[in-house]
């Protein structure tokens, strides 16, 4: 791949990924790793791992947008829109939540099984400041 305008490159030729195997980091954390099956033959892709979180947000159809939120430590944090969300649990018991993407792609996360409380309050917090903002105190 070069750096020129892809605009004058040769059309781009993609293959259909039949199947995806799953993902695992590296033992020394510097790649994530991309297990999938192509035109019959397995295949491993690594990503560096400070690209896998845009790899992320592409699946779930944004690149996100960089803007402050409220703790310093997650300035510049990609945000997201997402469609819709669920709660669950998984195989093992613990609690789950998945986010859907504008294009269909679903993000899961497995939450601490003391988050759930710690989550509910920090919810009621954030509504509560949302429906303050911009109001000046009396």
């Amino acid at each position: 791949m070069s750096d020129s305008d892809p605009a004058d490159d040769d059309p781009i030729e993609a293959e259909t990924v039949e199947a995806f195997h799953g993902t695992v980091a590296t033992d020394d954390g510097h790649h994530v790793l991309i297990s999938i099956t192509v035109d019959g033959e397995d295949r491993v892709l690594a990503f560096p791992a400070d690209e896998a979180l845009p790899l992320a947000f592409s699946v779930l159809g944004t690149e996100g947008t960089c803007r402050s939120v409220a703790h310093p430590e997650n300035r510049g944090t990609p945000l997201i829109p997402v469609h819709s969300y669920q709660l669950g649990l998984d195989a093992d018991g613990e609690p789950v939540v998945t986010f859907e993407g504008p294009n269909g792609g679903h993000i899961s996360f497995v939450l601490p099984l003391d988050a759930l409380s710690r989550l509910i309050g920090d919810l009621a917090t954030l509504r509560t400041l949302a429906g303050t903002e911009g109001q000046t105190k009396q």
